[in-house]
């Protein structure tokens, strides 16, 4: 059985685990991690689990453009690289004072870190932090 900590909520998670895919060898690639989570961990990667963590991620990068904080950064953004000009002679703060665009990473990106990088070496990072 493994106990995770949600880092979003003060809940434990508690998931049971087939240990013996724990002890057996790595995955090589992809198509191998996807079986190996399904077996050890329950856990399978549906286009439904995309679906859900591109509508998670829009959300929250919606929600971060509309924040004080950014609406703020961002009408002062011109004001902040005039001022840092003034004090570092001939130096630009940014290279286009123009609104940065914010990028969410696609849900296929994000799929191959949570097994570490690069597949094509057969390295994978399966070291979950467990709390017992």
């Amino acid at each position: 059985m493994i106990f995770a900590k949600d880092r979003l909520s003060p809940r434990t998670i508690t998931h049971k685990v087939d240990s013996s895919y724990l002890i057996k060898e790595k995955p090589k690639d992809i198509g191998q991690y996807k079986e190996w989570l399904k077996n050890a961990l329950e856990i399978e990667i549906t286009n439904k689990a995309s679906m859900h963590y591109d509508l998670i991620s829009n959300k929250i990068k919606y929600k971060f453009e509309e924040s004080p904080f950014w609406m703020d950064l961002t009408n002062n953004i011109k004001n902040f690289d005039e001022e840092y000009q003034k004090e570092h002679e001939s130096y630009k703060l940014f290279h286009d004072p123009s609104r940065p665009k914010i990028y969410t990473k696609p849900f296929d990106t994000f799929f191959l870190k949570t097994g570490s990088s690069p597949f094509h070496v057969g390295k994978l990072n399966l070291s979950f932090p467990v709390l017992r």
